[in-house]
């Protein structure tokens, strides 16, 4: 099982280190740098958020599994499904990461939701 906690888009340290303010969630939307300042960037420059739910990521559950199977003392096989239950990643708007603001996602924390579930199957071999 993997799990990540929600958390909110916002960012205190982003003054220091980018130049621009992320303590709201309408400064976070509009200065992160990530889909929603460019899917709705006249909302944000108006002073809206164009829906609350926005402002949180929510958190994001997968269940993996891997299995071996020794058929001999030289042959075995192994199989693996990442995201069993094709969880879907959820949005995450203010991510700079996802494609440069063009994917309301975060790659580095849910790409297994972009992906989907994936299998993989093997044999291994021992001369």
């Amino acid at each position: 099982m993997n799990y990540i906690s929600a958390f909110k888009v916002t960012d205190p340290s982003s003054i220091a280190f980018a130049g621009v303010p992320q303590d709201t969630c309408l400064e976070a939307l509009t200065n992160g740098g990530g889909a929603a300042s460019l899917d709705f960037a006249n909302q944000l420059a108006a002073g809206n958020i164009p829906s609350n739910s926005m402002c949180t990521v929510n958190h994001f559950t997968t269940w993996d599994l891997y299995a071996r199977f020794d058929a001999t003392d030289k042959l075995s096989f192994h199989g693996s499904v990442t995201n069993l239950f094709n969880t879907k990643a959820p949005l995450d708007w203010a991510t700079y990461g996802g494609a440069l603001g063009e994917v309301p996602w975060n790659p580095s924390l849910h790409y297994s939701g972009a992906v989907g579930t994936y299998f993989s199957l093997g044999a291994t071999y021992t001369f």
